[in-house]
């Protein structure tokens, strides 16, 4: 797994681009969020749904060897979430959605 400092991961920025998380596929309100072993999806949207990008985002990031926390998902993602084996948590009020 390449080492990447805990933070924001930008759109573009070159640990983003090999993830494929990159502003021709996904709207620049979008963001992620690196700590420890995870990868956080606080927000995305892709510019064209249906077509894949979030799926082969997050295959590439399990690749590298993290795992990933979905915060407080939007009743389509929770579908996806469910579909793919996460597990639904919480921490106080906040519901979190973490990969198995």
């Amino acid at each position: 797994m390449e080492k990447i400092p805990d933070g924001e991961i930008f759109l573009d920025s070159p640990f983003a681009k090999e993830i494929g998380f990159t502003s021709d596929v996904f709207e620049g309100l979008s963001y992620l969020w690196k700590t420890e072993e995870y990868i956080i999806i606080s927000a995305i949207e892709s510019k064209e749904e249906r077509k894949g990008h979030f799926t082969k985002l997050t295959q590439k990031i399990f690749s590298l060897g993290y795992k990933i926390k979905v915060p407080t998902p939007f009743p389509k993602m929770v579908a996806w979430l469910q579909k793919n084996n996460f597990s639904q948590t919480f921490d106080g009020d906040c519901e979190i959605w973490i990969s198995k």
